[in-house]
């Protein structure tokens, strides 16, 4: 490489102080510079490129290894002293593991040195009795024999074992179908109750016996199908059936009168209705016809009362169910037929279920006094015939004795009004900072900010994923003695270019740009 002609061979400065001239270009020392750098990136398969200013870096990082170099990945490869090549660098462990096993003849295999384990010698091999046991000893102490899972068709193994705290029960896992099964103690099982019984031509065998909880009775299970008895319980039966001697005289067939009054402590005829009470205080009461509310005289209405809570339900004289309403002012009104359809209210709290038979949707209107708001929910039945808990809601908060003075929010995944969508605040996505931006839910973006000084290649406050339509620049400060136009252009979806110049002069100045930019 050949050095500049000077004395020393070194670059001297222009100095008007002491009249010492500047060590001129020379052009054969340039190219020797450029010749070079150059040749170091062609030379390792690179090709010269004007716009990339960092080639020489890039070359140098991947061809050649730091004295610091980050741990080798892959399979890195050198050559042999002899000359061969395509051969993998080992490291000093892998050298000593090759070295050992060609020493023992067999393969070795790392002891402890893993997370939670101590530097203990592990010795497995074949019992002293049995070959066909294996034995285990950890430093001097012999931990036993192994056990080894069977699997088959028989017998399934078991890959993992453990007790069940909450159970109090030994557990295993079947790796087969990896369920958990429990082995229970002999306290466990004494504790148990068993039901022995022996079938016979007339009999079948009692599996078990259980209660009940939805009737409140004991339920026998038996035969071959565990099918399902129930044992009356004398509660259940006291409830039920009217106990012997109470109403001798309604065992044989009466007719009563409009007017005519039976009365007893669980059941009496009073104006044409039959009253069944039960010991509670609550009654059933059966209307064959009951003037000016609606009812047709052919109709049998049947009355369930619980307290201050009554449910009407209405059956004409075909047999199909009208209505069926809850409420004492519900049913006077009876306004719950509409088109000839049924429609069930529900009260639960201080809100009212709307449903009807065979249909998947449901309205609820109610209040919340704690928080001084109304709403109407919207419901839709999920599998097994329960409603979610609403798949739209419309609240009213906020009112006052001005009128108008309420605020409406609406919930639901989508919203229209008069066939439009409305757009959530939540949808926008903005910065509003100097540099700032905002993003609509169409996907357009408007961007703007300020540069100063300008004249240089600037960032977007965030890049635009697709495109930029335009970008509109202008001054935003002093302009300097003379007008200056300020320019702006984008250079990508990430940067753009930005500056000024002066009107008398054309030249680049570097006074303060606002910008706005438009894209997706």
């Amino acid at each position: 490489m050949k050095k500049v002609d000077t004395n020393n061979g070194v670059w001297v400065n222009d100095d008007p102080a002491t009249l010492t001239n500047g060590t001129p270009i020379d052009a054969d020392v340039m190219n020797n510079i450029q010749d070079e750098i150059s040749n170091v990136i062609t030379d390792n398969g690179g090709t010269l490129d004007g716009t990339n200013h960092s080639q020489l870096s890039q070359t140098l990082n991947k061809n050649f290894a730091k004295l610091n170099s980050p741990t080798l990945t892959g399979i890195p490869l050198t050559s042999n002293p002899d000359g061969t090549v395509d051969n993998q660098i080992a490291t000093v462990d892998y050298v000593n593991q090759k070295a050992l096993q060609a020493t023992v003849g067999f393969t070795p295999v790392q002891q402890s040195g893993g997370d939670n384990q101590g530097p203990n010698k592990i010795y497995i091999g074949a019992d002293k009795t049995d070959s066909n046991q294996v034995r285990v000893q950890v430093d001097q102490t012999d931990r036993g024999l192994m056990v080894f899972q069977d699997n088959d068709s028989v017998t399934h193994g078991v890959d993992q074992i453990g007790f069940n705290i909450g159970g109090q029960t030994f557990a295993f896992r079947d790796r087969i179908d990896n369920k958990w099964r429990f082995s229970y103690t002999t306290d466990q099982i004494d504790a148990k109750a068993y039901i022995g019984s022996i079938p016979d031509g007339n009999n079948l065998k009692v599996s078990d016996i259980i209660w009940n909880s939805s009737s409140s009775l004991p339920a026998l299970y038996y035969g071959t199908d565990n099918s399902v008895a129930y044992l009356a319980t004398e509660t259940w039966a006291n409830t039920t059936f009217q106990p012997v001697g109470d109403y001798a005289t309604l065992n044989q067939v009466q007719t009563f009168t409009a007017d005519q009054t039976i009365q007893s402590s669980n059941l009496h005829i009073n104006n044409g209705s039959l009253i069944l009470a039960n010991p509670s205080g609550d009654d059933v009461a059966i209307y064959t016809d009951i003037e000016g509310k609606g009812v047709s005289k052919n109709d049998l209405v049947v009355r369930t009362n619980s307290g201050s809570s009554s449910v009407y339900t209405t059956i004409s004289n075909n047999g199909d169910l009208v209505s069926s309403v809850h409420g004492k002012a519900a049913f006077e009104n009876r306004q719950n037929t509409f088109n000839g359809g049924q429609t069930v209210i529900e009260q639960s709290g201080t809100a009212l279920l709307l449903t009807a038979p065979g249909s998947l949707t449901a309205l609820e209107f109610g209040i919340d006094g704690d928080d001084g708001l109304s709403f109407i929910d919207f419901h839709c039945q999920k599998d097994g015939g329960a409603y979610t808990d609403y798949d739209a809601r419309i609240i009213a908060s906020g009112g006052s004795s001005v009128a108008s003075a309420a605020t409406l929010d609406f919930e639901a995944a989508n919203v229209t009004w008069q066939g439009y969508s409305l757009t959530r605040i939540s949808d926008f996505s903005f910065n509003k900072n100097t540099n700032g931006y905002i993003i609509l839910p169409t996907g357009f973006i408007i961007q703007w900010g300020k540069v100063n000084p300008s004249g240089g290649t600037y960032n977007f406050p965030i890049a635009f994923p697709n495109a930029v339509f335009n970008i509109v620049s202008g001054n935003s400060d002093y302009q300097g003695q003379y007008a200056d136009t300020a320019y702006a252009w984008s250079v990508s979806t990430s940067q753009f270019r930005a500056g000024t110049k002066a009107v008398n002069t054309g030249w680049a100045t570097t006074f303060e740009v606002s910008w706005v930019a438009f894209g997706f």
